[in-house]
């Protein structure tokens, strides 16, 4: 990990990207989808879904960001786009690893990073930023 990515750079659960405050306020884990709650300057639901061909990065449900669903990979391991914030939009970036190992298949590390800060990171040990973020595996059951 370089030494600008490192969680503990960040102040608190927050990062500040430019100016824009975000922070991961709960996070949803299913096997080849995660759908992180962003608050602050930035209130939006993210959603990263692999579970068809072709990985999608959905902001409030719009479509972000997209990968080819010509590759010949589980997933790809890193998608770019952009989060509409206050002022401008802030680059945003999901670096994802996965495994298709019977006992482990899925999502094995996860990282949200926007700006230059992480504000999201887990591995196959957990969570690993935030700590205060409430995670929830499972599939995601919405209340109307």
């Amino acid at each position: 990990m370089s030494e600008s990515l490192k969680p503990a750079d960040s102040p608190g659960a927050r990062c500040l990207c430019g100016g824009t405050h975000v922070r991961v306020l709960k996070a949803f884990r299913e096997r080849w989808r995660r759908i992180l709650l962003l608050t602050g300057d930035v209130e939006t639901s993210l959603t990263y879904d692999a579970m068809h061909w072709g990985e999608r990065v959905y902001l409030n449900g719009e479509v972000r960001a997209r990968t080819s669903v010509w590759g010949f990979r589980n997933v790809f391991p890193r998608i770019e786009f952009t989060i509409p914030a206050p002022g401008a939009d802030v680059s945003a970036r999901i670096d994802v690893a996965a495994s298709l190992n019977l006992r482990q298949m899925g999502i094995t590390h996860f990282r949200l990073t926007v700006g230059r800060w992480v504000v999201y990171d887990e591995g196959p040990d957990g969570v690993r930023w935030p700590t205060d973020s409430e995670v929830i595996d499972g599939p995601v059951e919405w209340d109307c």
